[in-house]
Parts: C-alpha cells; sequence; structure tokens
C-alpha cells in the first residue's frame, strides 16, 4: 500500500460522526480527508476531495445514503463505500450491494471491524461479513428457487 487511505465520512448524528473521526484519525494508515452531517453535503465536497473509502450512513436527512451511493457509483466508480447502519436488514443489504457498496457494516460494530472493512475494500474491493454474506445466500436462493 502506498501512502495512507483517505478517508471520508458520512454521518447525520454529531457526536457519532466526531467520535468516529476521532478514532480513524488514531490509525497511522488512515488520513480523514472529510467528515459531514448528510449525502447531500457528501455530494458536494467528493467534487474537491478525494477519498479512497468513504464510510455512508443510511439513514440521513436531505439526501439518503443509498441515493447518495447511487449517484457516486455512477459519477466516481472506483471509490469504494462501505455502508453503515443502525437498522440493518437483508433488504438493506441487498440494495446496498445491487447499488455499488462495497462493504456494509452495523454500527454496533466495534472499531477494530471498522478498520478491518476499510483496510478489505482498499485491498481487496469488498468486506462482507457473516451478517452481509447471511443476507446474500438468502437472497441468492430466493432468486433461484423462486420463493
Amino acid at each position: 500500500m502506498r501512502g495512507k487511505i483517505r478517508i471520508g465520512l458520512v454521518e447525520d448524528h454529531e457526536l457519532v460522526r466526531q467520535g468516529l473521526a476521532a478514532l480513524l484519525e488514531t490509525e497511522s494508515s488512515l488520513k480523514m480527508v472529510f467528515d459531514v452531517a448528510n449525502g447531500a453535503e457528501l455530494l458536494e465536497i467528493i467534487k474537491f476531495k478525494k477519498a479512497d473509502v468513504v464510510l455512508l450512513d443510511i439513514e440521513m436527512p436531505y439526501v439518503d445514503g443509498k441515493t447518495a451511493l447511487k449517484k457516486l457509483s455512477t459519477h466516481y466508480p472506483d471509490l469504494s463505500v462501505v455502508m453503515l447502519t443502525a437498522h440493518s436488514t437483508i433488504d438493506d443489504v441487498v440494495d446496498c450491494i445491487a447499488l455499488g457498496a462495497k462493504g456494509f457494516l452495523p454500527k454496533h460494530s466495534d472499531f477494530d471491524k471498522v478498520v478491518d472493512a476499510i483496510f478489505s475494500v482498499y485491498e481487496k474491493g469488498f468486506y462482507f461479513d457473516e451478517f452481509v454474506t447471511k443476507a446474500l445466500v438468502k437472497e441468492t436462493v430466493r432468486i433461484v428457487t423462486g420463493k
């Protein structure tokens, strides 16, 4: 890996955003390039500040995470996006991956898991934990069997 992985963070809860940004800044291999409160702010700042990985909340005001993800996937296809959510459902996982997410994390994940997800999407192109894998298998079975 060359240099630091440039991180963008999109989270509407200020305390969560500030806390996660502060933790990410303690990692010597990561560099925070921006943190914003919603998808609308993300779509503006991404034009000027390049990130390698964006941690993107799903539920936000103005422009939600899925809408922002769809636009990012269209205009910035090389950007790796890891979705964050407090309410993860199988449908959310499937929708986000279909829209171009490279990873998916519940907000109750510990910090080490967040760092693992960042490195995995940066180095391998994806991060799928056990919950995501189960969701994808269930959706695949539904598609194949029609059940």
